[in-house]
Parts: C-alpha cells; sequence; structure tokens
C-alpha cells in the first residue's frame, strides 16, 4: 500500500512539474511575469521566493498551476503591463498555454527514449492457444504460430501485438488481416469486420481469443541447494500465489515478483503434483554475476524452448530518437481514437479510470522494476498531454478554444461568454471526475 501511494504520488509530481514547467519557462521567454509556480492545489505546506516567482508546494497533489500577471485578476502597474499575460498577442497566449501539454508530450518521448537505450525484452507473438468461435479462431490463427502483423503493422513481441491489436480494432468498419508465420511459411488471415465488436475491443487479448505460449508456474526443473530446494518445492508443484497475489500461471508475474523482493522472504502457496496444498516460505538468493534474485527454479528442463520465447531489441541512442518519437505518436493517436468512440458509444465509458486505478498500477509498475514505472510514468504522460488539450474550458486546450474564436473573429470573446464556457467546463470535468472515480470503486469491490 505505501509502494503504492508513494510511485503515485512521485510520478504525478513528476509529470505535473514537467508540465506547469512548461508554462512558466515559455512565459519567462516571452517576457511575461510570473508570480507563482505551485504543485498541488490549496493552501502552500512549502514556499519560498526565487526571483519575482513564488514556489510553492500544496496538500493537494492532483495538478498544479503558474499564476501570471494578468491585469483581468487585478491591479498592473503602467510600468509592467507590458508583461502582463492578457496584455499579449494571441499568438504569444496560444504559445504560452500549448507549452504545458506539449512539455507532457516531450517528457514521454524522453522516458520511452531511456526504456529504449536500456535494451527492451518482451516475449515473442508466438500463439499459445486460441479459444474456440472467437474472432482469432474465424481467422484461422493456430497453437504453434507467430503473428507477424497486424494490418500491415509489424509486431515484435506481445506488446506491439496488443497496441497493433487495439489500433486495428478501433476500425470497425475494416477487415482484420494478419500475417503468421507458420512452420517457415508466411500465411495471410483474415477477419471480417462484422466479427469484430466492440466487447472484443474493450476485454482485449481475451476478447479476441489468443493466448501466447509461455512457461506456468510449474515446477520442471529444481536447482539442487537453491532457496526453491530448500523451501521444498519439489518437480510438478505448482506455485499458485505468492503473498496472496495469485500468479494465475504466469511465469513472468512470478519472475516480476520475486524480483521486486529484493530478497525479502516470500510466503508461497503451493499446488502440491499429488493435489494437496501446502504454503511454504521461500528466500530468494542475489545472484552475484548479475545482481538479479533467483530462486533456482525453471518451468521445464527444455530450456532451449524459453529461450526461443524471448525478444530482445537494443537500439543505439540516433535511432532511439526516432522510435520513441514514433511511440509517442502512434500511443497518442491511439489515445484520441479511443476518446472518439467513446463519444460514439462504440467503446463502453467503463473504460475510463481515476486516481484509483491510476495509483494501482503505479504500484505495481513500481514493483515490477525501474523500467515497468518509466513506461507507466510515459503512458501517463501522454495522458495528461492530451486531456490537456481537448477543448473543454478551464483546460489548456479550452483556452486554446477561445484564441481560435478570438483569430477568426479578430478579437477576444465576451467575458460573459467566457464565463459561461468556464462554468459548462467546471460541470463537464467534474462528471468526468466523478464517473472515474465509480469506475474505479466497481473495478475495486468487483476484485
Amino acid at each position: 500500500m505505501v509502494t503504492t501511494v508513494l510511485a503515485f504520488l512521485l510520478a504525478l509530481g513528476v509529470l505535473v512539474t514537467f508540465h506547469e514547467f512548461g508554462h512558466y519557462w515559455v512565459a519567462r521567454r516571452m517576457g511575461v511575469k510570473v508570480l507563482r509556480f505551485s504543485i498541488g492545489f490549496g493552501p502552500a505546506i512549502v514556499k519560498w521566493q526565487r526571483g519575482e516567482t513564488e514556489w510553492a508546494i500544496a496538500p493537494v497533489p492532483l495538478g498544479g498551476y503558474v499564476r501570471m500577471l494578468d491585469s483581468r485578476e487585478g491591479e498592473v502597474a503602467p510600468t509592467e503591463m507590458h508583461r502582463a499575460f492578457d496584455q499579449q498577442t494571441v499568438w504569444r497566449r496560444v504559445a504560452i498555454v500549448a507549452a504545458g501539454p506539449v512539455a507532457n508530450l516531450l517528457l514521454a518521448v524522453v522516458l520511452v527514449w531511456v526504456t529504449l537505450l536500456n535494451g527492451t525484452e518482451g516475449l515473442r507473438p508466438g500463439v499459445g492457444s486460441v479459444v474456440p468461435g472467437s474472432p482469432a479462431a474465424v481467422a484461422g490463427l493456430r497453437a504453434g504460430q507467430e503473428v507477424e502483423s497486424i494490418n500491415g503493422q509489424p509486431v515484435h513481441d506481445w506488446q506491439e501485438l496488443r497496441l497493433a491489436l487495439v489500433e486495428a480494432l478501433t476500425d470497425r468498419g475494416e477487415p482484420l488481416v494478419i500475417k503468421v508465420s507458420d512452420g517457415g511459411v508466411t500465411r495471410t488471415l483474415q477477419v471480417p469486420a462484422g466479427r469484430i465488436d466492440g466487447g472484443s475491443l474493450e476485454r482485449g487479448m481475451a476478447g479476441f481469443g489468443v493466448s501466447p505460449a509461455r512457461p506456468t508456474t510449474e515446477a520442471g526443473f529444481v536447482l539442487p541447494g537453491s532457496a526453491a530446494e530448500q523451501a521444498g518445492i519439489r518437480v510438478g508443484d505448482r506455485l499458485v500465489a505468492l503473498d496472496g497475489m495469485a500468479l494465475d500461471g504466469d511465469w513472468e508475474k512470478m519472475v516480476a515478483a520475486v524480483q521486486a523482493s529484493q530478497g525479502r522472504p516470500l510466503q508461497v502457496t503451493l499446488q502440491r503434483r499429488d493435489g494437496g496444498r501446502e504454503s511454504v516460505t521461500l528466500t530468494p538468493r542475489q545472484d552475484a554475476a548479475s545482481g538479479e534474485w533467483k530462486i533456482g527454479l525453471a518451468s521445464q528442463p527444455d530450456r532451449d524452448w524459453m529461450q526461443s520465447l524471448r525478444y530482445v531489441r537494443h537500439v543505439g541512442p540516433v535511432d532511439a530518437i526516432g522510435m520513441a518519437v514514433a511511440q509517442t505518436w502512434q500511443t497518442s493517436a491511439l489515445t484520441l481514437k479511443m476518446m472518439g468512440r467513446m463519444l460514439t458509444g462504440a467503446v463502453s465509458p467503463s473504460n475510463i479510470s481515476g486516481p484509483i486505478t491510476m495509483a494501482d498500477f503505479a504500484g505495481k509498475s513500481a514493483r515490477a522494476g525501474w523500467e515497468s514505472f518509466v513506461d507507466y510514468m510515459a503512458l501517463i504522460s501522454i495522458s495528461l498531454g492530451i486531456l490537456n488539450l481537448l477543448p473543454i474550458p478551464l483546460l489548456d486546450g479550452g483556452h486554446l478554444l477561445y484564441y481560435a474564436a478570438e483569430i477568426i473573429r479578430g478579437r477576444p470573446l465576451s467575458m460573459q461568454v467566457q464565463d459561461i464556457g468556464r462554468r459548462i467546463g467546471l460541470a463537464a470535468l467534474l462528471l468526468l471526475m466523478s464517473f472515474a472515480l465509480f469506475n474505479d470503486i466497481t473495478r475495486l469491490f468487483a476484485g
């Protein structure tokens, strides 16, 4: 619980700081006087003066703000009128307001770039099982095949496969074209558009009806003298849960939990090969060469098969820049597309998540390792940037909407019209936040 809260606050703090710093930096470049830079809302817990700007940290961590000199909000000395935000040209105001979301998108590029430099490791897109009657079964997918592309988009691991599949499923008017490698022969499979529904999109890979080939948590080999042997684990035993967390037969989930333990004793629930259940204590050991935490357990003795499932990619710093920009752009476009599908009713609004779900994912990603946490921050940074660009008054996108109207009309909208827009925007945001929180609570009680 503590890890979850701290990870969420750290992620949100960094992302909000970068967002507001975007506004601050461009405002200063434009000669606008910045009165206050606040991370969080409410009365300041900590504040300090640096130059002409007051910096503050406030108790409500769900956002922040940059307060600039503005003649609409108070008296401004004639000698400083040229430094007031509202006295700037419309294009300068556009630049200052747009700088916040742009900063979030640039931060996402940097975060993705860092993970790419570190190297990415995933599970090759090999088909392990196919649900009968599912869209995957209709296409003709079979166990043992390996997916090469979805609608022309190459895929190298299951993460890329999920992203390509979700992107393809948002275009329900088009058939789904899948290229697979089948015994060294490339085949082209197709799912008719009529067999792809919103339920498939919302349930992701489960809705599509395919699961990867992967090692299970059944012990196929126990290293003599290892932590697993000392805990009493034998070949044929299945690890069911770690510290109360269900493993669902997922080897990768178990490995992540072991690494996150940092050597802390783990309570393991075993399904013995004779059918009985037993709880044992397992203490991972750190490998001197790799620094990784190990328990001396393998899913099966065929390690060549396990190695064949891994996909490892290393790229140089220059190539990683282009890949990071492309990945950020792809995720941003997909986010907007999903929002549009929600507005049309093609995708259920139950997919909207609030702070509870975000915090839960923050905690899980932090426990899985720094790479997962950085990936999480990149995704949330993109979401924050895109959300703030929506044309809703009170958001940056709402201000940009006003400025667009000003450019077209040749003069600003009246204060009365802007005030009405702000009231509508506040109502819309409160409704959205309430709905997101409702979804969070529903998921929480649904388990």
